[in-house]
């Protein structure tokens, strides 16, 4: 018999596509923008400047290197999704090494960087961005052998695996809000 629920596995695949393709766009046309945005949960009409009802305080003004904040952006969400999907892998071995193939987990510290120096202005997307630094540390710590890092990962994540993966959410918004 089939259940009606969705799997985790199913919801984290649906999830991670959705916030792929918002925060994969590219910077080619004004239509890349307004996807983020609406995607986010804007009310935007297309164009290539945040509303006047931006969350981020700002004047509307595209970032100055709108190319690197919506590719860290990006690469950020997937590492981001594997960081989440961490949470429940008490065993190092299970981890992905530092090179791994998948995400560029070596780089998340990076993005999220250049990701603040963009929207760091906008209060949910920092401290979405504060929190993500912190499981970072774990991560990298756990890459390293510290057999510690699983524990703390799982305690600081919690059990609402929704509610984890959409963090990012605030921060592709910004994205989006900033006219990325």
């Amino acid at each position: 018999m089939r259940s009606s629920l969705l799997r985790p596995a199913s919801v984290i695949i649906g999830l991670s596509m959705l916030f792929a393709v918002v925060g994969c766009g590219s910077d080619d046309s004004a239509d890349d923008s307004s996807a983020v945005t609406i995607a986010a949960g804007t009310n935007d009409s297309g164009g290539d400047t945040a509303t006047s009802d931006d969350p981020s305080g700002s004047d509307g003004a595209t970032p100055a290197d709108c190319a690197a904040l919506t590719d860290a952006a990006g690469r950020m969400s997937v590492n981001w999704q594997l960081v989440t999907q961490l949470g429940d892998k008490s065993d190092l071995t299970s981890w992905p090494a530092a090179d791994s193939i998948v995400g560029t987990l070596s780089e998340f510290s990076d993005q999220l960087d250049t990701i603040e120096a963009q929207v760091g202005g906008n209060a949910a997307a920092a401290e979405q961005i504060a929190f993500m630094r912190t499981a970072n540390e774990i991560v990298q710590r756990g890459i390293g052998g510290d057999a510690a890092a699983p524990a703390e990962l799982s305690d600081l994540l919690g059990d609402d695996l929704v509610s984890t993966l959409t963090r990012k959410t605030p921060i592709l918004q910004a994205s989006g809000d900033a006219g990325c």
